[in-house]
């Protein structure tokens, strides 16, 4: 559903953003209704769906709620806040790069789009990786559960490195493909040297915290994502900039990732040591 519903977003954008035929179009606005209406014709499928089943019965509701609120509320709470923080993160950073000036914005609007590109594995683990993890958690094997994490961990830190590395060679040619103004270019290709490489200590740190929720410890997966953006990331980013200008920015980023791996590695350390079928919240 969640393809289908990108495939009619991304078949309806030109057509109301641009129009077809006679009819011009919506302009910028026609993006949202394309949104709007792709996410609307999901909702009505996904609905119509679970009218067919038994998960909208009433029978027995208060008795469910009574016994599923709590630990519902325990899971889904953190892993809430753990969504609303980046962009809130996102928004602070780009706060601190607009006091640098317009360039520099827009140098750092291509490199967060490369940064989504980027990390395009890494968010495919994030996703696939935590099903496998709660299934072993449930058996209680943990032996699994190392083999599985040792596995991702490695994988994710040489796959971003050799990425990181490549991209950071080529970035005055990508910086040329992706901008056409001499100074954007120039301020993207020093973007690119900086943070491409650092995504390898990033996607551990995001490895981590999707691990945490899949075991069972979605409250210390939300500490370790909000000490990610708010102890690591940001001060170090501002502090570059306050320091450096746009270099100082980018060798600040990358310094935030590089600490928020070391210390999301130590977190899953500390986890995987622990008793094997005690949460880490009754261990801290």
């Amino acid at each position: 559903m969640m393809v289908v519903t990108s495939l009619v977003n991304l078949v309806l954008d030109p057509l109301l953003i641009f129009g077809v035929g006679s009819w011009q179009g919506l302009g910028l606005p026609g993006a949202a209704w394309a949104t709007a209406i792709a996410f609307g014709v999901g909702l009505v499928v996904l609905g119509w769906r679970i009218g067919q089943t038994d998960w909208l019965v009433r029978d027995g509701l208060l008795e469910e709620l009574r016994t599923s609120a709590r630990p519902f509320a325990g899971i889904a709470g953190p892993a809430m806040v753990s969504q609303l923080m980046p962009p809130l993160a996102a928004m602070l950073a780009i706060a601190v790069v607009a006091s640098l000036g317009e360039a520099q914005v827009a140098a750092w609007g291509l490199a967060s789009r490369l940064e989504t590109l980027s990390l395009m594995v890494v968010l495919a683990m994030t996703m696939s990786l935590p099903p496998w993890l709660g299934r072993c958690y449930g058996a209680g094997d943990w032996a699994q559960i190392h083999r599985l994490m040792r596995l991702a961990l490695r994988v994710i830190v040489a796959w971003q490195l050799l990425l990181g590395l490549v991209m950071a060679v080529a970035a005055p040619w990508v910086a040329l493909v992706l901008s056409g103004n001499p100074e954007v270019r120039d301020d993207l290709a020093l973007l690119i040297r900086f943070l491409l490489p650092s995504y390898a200590a990033l996607g551990v740190c995001m490895i981590v915290v999707s691990a945490g929720n899949a075991l069972g410890w979605p409250l210390r997966a939300m500490l370790m994502s909000g000490a990610r953006l708010f102890i690591f990331y940001l001060p170090c980013l501002a502090l570059g900039a306050w320091l450096g200008g746009l270099l100082g920015l980018a060798v600040g980023a990358a310094i935030g990732n590089l600490l928020a791996g070391l210390a999301a590695w130590g977190v899953l350390r500390r986890i995987l040591a622990s008793p094997r079928r005690r949460p880490l919240e009754e261990i801290a």
